[in-house]
């Protein structure tokens, strides 16, 4: 309910920079805080009490040490998923709440997301199955839709929005399902195991590998697939 949390219009926490210190327990004052959204109570970013967190007890299980001078995994950033749903809600939005919620996702003074996952194809968050090369057997993809006209009109301008206020915004993208012509149950919803025609395996790299140029072509750079 993006009217709802936006009319709430609660201010964000004070960002607090810290560094973790073994046996280091956070205090409403040191930045800790609880701010919950709920459909069954109506909240929209409410900043509640901060949790009391209890002393540390004897535990015979699994533990997990964190050895601070020893740089392991990196953690490269904190982001979002990008899908028609969303997109078509943000658009329906008068030009000024779409610049608060971009703001408040991606801007300085909000969260400052720098990551973001699009879907390719239709996902669950789509308002019905879609691809961009329906026509049977193009094994060449010669009617592939380089122009990707159904993200067009919702979902990448969504991600220009984003992308005007984070530079360095990372986009991976994820492919729910291939055409349905690919698959062996002629269907995009659902899939056998396997899913995908063996003689559909060449088709279907390449299909993903233009879907990232058609993109790139509309100023959209994908970073990584998974």
């Amino acid at each position: 309910d993006i009217h709802g949390l936006l009319e709430a219009r609660k201010p964000l926490p004070t960002r607090v920079t810290w560094r973790f210190q073994m046996g280091w327990r956070p205090s409403s004052e040191q930045g800790m805080s609880l701010i919950q959204s709920s459909w069954d109570t109506g909240e929209r970013m409410q900043i509640l009490e901060a949790p009391k967190l209890e002393a540390d007890f004897d535990f015979s299980g699994p533990v997990i040490e964190v050895h601070l001078d020893h740089a392991k995994q990196e953690i490269l950033g904190f982001g979002t998923a990008f899908t028609e749903a969303s997109a078509l809600v943000f658009q329906g939005l008068d030009p000024e709440l779409q610049r608060e919620v971009l703001e408040l996702y991606f801007g300085n003074e909000g969260i400052g997301l720098t990551l973001g996952r699009v879907h390719i194809n239709s996902c669950d968050f789509s308002l019905g199955n879609y691809c961009f090369d329906p026509v049977e057997e193009d094994y060449e993809l010669d009617h592939f839709d380089m122009q990707v006209k159904r993200d067009s009109k919702a979902l990448i301008p969504l991600i220009h929005g984003a992308q005007k206020l984070c530079r360095t915004l990372q986009l991976m993208a994820s492919p729910w399902s291939p055409p349905a012509w690919m698959k062996i149950s002629k269907a995009m919803n659902g899939s056998t195991k396997p899913g995908l025609r063996p003689e559909c395996q060449d088709v279907w790299a390449r299909y993903i590998a233009t879907w990232i140029s058609a993109y790139r072509q509309q100023s959209v750079k994908i970073w990584a697939v998974t």
